[in-house]
């Protein structure tokens, strides 16, 4: 009998979103390919998400193109506009388009040169630190993860340092644009929020333009000669990557720290051998992902584990539920920093996250600093908040005690 008979995926039920662990067990143990009563294929097995995410015959999401038709629908000339952001969007690129956006930014994300970030959050993280008082609760996600990775972020970028809370800002609304269907009002205050973001790039842009400055804003516009880019291409560009480390590195900082508040013992472990920080990040990663989901489009029709998915059909990978696959990862709800295999908790393929080292950089520092600060962690409330996005999975606040 299929899944679909006994069982309806439904993304938007809240138990779902405060869970969806044991849905992906389900299907994946019955139909790790299912379409779904949304006429989209939900893919929960690792070996199908890897195919996918590799298979040049999967194109991105066609996003600005459904939201040029709902503008002439609507007859809403912000959606339009809102279109014209995300069409230069990595995201929302195949290639070549992709290859030449993603190779003009790439020297400023490779593994070396985050690496020459790590003095400066060491520095972010000690401070943040110093403002909490043992003894008494404190929101972990307010008072260190959400100001960590803004200035962090900020400063990669090459955006003014005091500038930080307003593009933080801006960026999480930005983020939503996942959140696919919307409706009207919300796409009309992302429409706003892209516009204020845009503008006010474009006058940074001027000022930059004949005042260099550190960071990735300045080197795109003094390589604009080699690589063609244009001012429209390098702003889309900034908007959706201080989105997008917000979202992953806030989601790896709360989804990791919560995994090892309800694993005391795994805790324990990092505390006696902080050697195993790094792997203990990738395993994080992999139990809890911060990513959940990237979604293809079939260019053709594709047989596809003895399934046609049709030429403009959807396949919606769900990273969370492939980084659980029994079949690639023994144990899967089980933290185990000896893992070696590969997970899939920023994406695979020529679309793999540009961010994540940056994103582990900052889990790293935190993981380090909060047990060489602290004894102990516990948290203070069974009733965690959660981001309302779907496209991430992180957590609105993390409240814990802490023992000097």
């Amino acid at each position: 009998m299929p899944i679909s008979e006994v069982m309806k995926f439904n993304p938007y039920d809240p138990q779902f979103q405060k869970d969806p662990y044991p849905v992906f067990e389900r299907l994946r143990a019955r139909e790790p390919l299912h379409k779904s009563i949304f006429q989209t294929w939900i893919v929960t097995s690792y070996a199908y998400a890897d195919a996918i995410l590799k298979d040049p015959r999967f194109l991105v999401d066609n996003l600005p193109a459904r939201l040029e038709d709902k503008a002439e629908n609507y007859h809403e000339a912000s959606f339009l506009q809102l279109a014209q952001i995300l069409e230069s969007w990595l995201f929302f690129l195949n290639p070549p388009d992709h290859s030449r956006l993603r190779r003009a930014i790439s020297s400023r994300f490779i593994q070396e040169s985050i690496e020459g970030l790590r003095t400066y959050v060491e520095s972010i993280v000690t401070d943040l630190l110093g403002c909490i008082a043992a003894g008494r609760p404190i929101d972990l996600m307010a008072n260190l993860a959400d100001p960590l990775v803004a200035s962090t972020t900020t400063r990669l970028l090459g955006l003014p340092d005091h500038e930080a809370d307003q593009i933080s800002s801006w960026s999480i609304n930005t983020i939503r644009i996942f959140d696919q269907p919307a409706p009207l009002e919300m796409l009309l205050e992302q429409s706003e929020t892209m516009a204020q973001f845009r503008a006010y790039l474009e006058q940074l842009m001027a000022v930059i333009r004949h005042q260099p400055q550190p960071g990735l804003f300045s080197e795109l516009l003094q390589q604009q000669p080699h690589s063609g880019l244009s001012d429209a291409e390098i702003i889309s560009t900034l908007i959706v990557l201080a989105a997008t480390a917000q979202e992953s590195s806030k989601g790896l900082i709360s989804n990791g720290l919560l995994a090892l508040l309800h694993h005391p013992s795994s805790m324990s472990q990092l505390r006696e051998n902080q050697a195993l920080i790094p792997a203990a990040v990738n395993e994080l990663i992999r139990y809890d992902s911060p990513i959940q989901y990237v979604t293809r489009r079939a260019a053709e029709d594709i047989l596809f584990a003895d399934q046609w998915i049709r030429q403009g059909e959807y396949a919606v990978v769900y990273l969370g539920a492939a980084n659980r696959d029994p079949a690639a990862f023994p144990e899967p709800d089980r933290l185990d920093f000896q893992r070696t295999n590969r997970n899939l908790g920023f994406g695979g393929g020529v679309h793999y996250c540009v961010g994540s080292f940056l994103a582990k950089l900052e889990m790293e520092v935190v993981l380090k600093a909060l047990l060489e600060r602290f004894s102990g962690l516990e948290l203070a409330s069974d009733s965690l908040e959660r981001s309302p996005t779907r496209l991430s999975r992180r957590l609105a606040s993390l409240p814990v005690l802490v023992r000097p």
